[in-house]
């Protein structure tokens, strides 16, 4: 009798401490910022090709698969980012995500945009393609860079990848910067 009360203690503790991890994952938001710091970003050439990251445990893994301008808002000025990325499994099987992605938009002056998300659900890969309007106003070249950062009971990783790309001419100011964050 007593080692079933035990029993049944140890399984309604581990009980709560799943109901509460439950509580914790069912938050979300999506912002874009603006860093108006003066420092410029000084980029190599090693920088241009997407660089990749290694996870850890076969956690979770991102890649840019698509950054560039284009008229997104229909305002006759190219003047918007559109950057698509896969997050997939390092392992190739569909298992359960609880992650923080972070996509950083660097203009060639060094401010910077980014868009913070929480992803959950249960798959081996997705996409996220995120439409930047009103930000490509400078020439230059322009750094995109996106990381998943992923923590459970059972593993933890972080993975980043990142690309350069240059929007031909500057643009005029527009309006306020925002961003839509679409799931393909």
């Amino acid at each position: 009798m007593k080692t079933s009360k035990k029993l049944m203690i140890f399984t309604l503790l581990l009980m709560s401490i799943f109901l509460t991890s439950l509580l914790f994952t069912a938050t979300s938001a999506i912002q874009i910022t603006q860093d108006t710091s003066s420092e410029k970003s000084n980029y190599n050439d090693e920088s241009i090709s997407s660089l990749g990251g290694k996870s850890r445990y076969y956690g979770w893994e991102v890649y840019v698969d698509h950054a560039y301008y284009y008229d997104l808002d229909e305002d006759g000025i190219a003047d918007d980012v559109l950057t698509i990325i896969t997050v997939y499994s390092a392992s190739g099987y569909s298992k359960s995500i609880y992650a923080e992605i972070y996509q950083y938009l660097t203009l060639p002056s060094g401010k910077t945009y980014y868009v913070y998300l929480i992803a959950q659900g249960y798959d081996s890969s997705f996409q996220i393609a995120t439409y930047w309007y009103d930000v490509a106003t400078e020439s230059g070249w322009y750094y995109f860079k996106a990381t998943v950062e992923n923590l459970n009971f059972f593993d933890y990783s972080y993975d980043e990848s990142s690309v350069l790309f240059d929007p031909p001419d500057e643009a005029p100011d527009g309006a306020m910067p925002r961003a839509t964050v679409t799931l393909l």
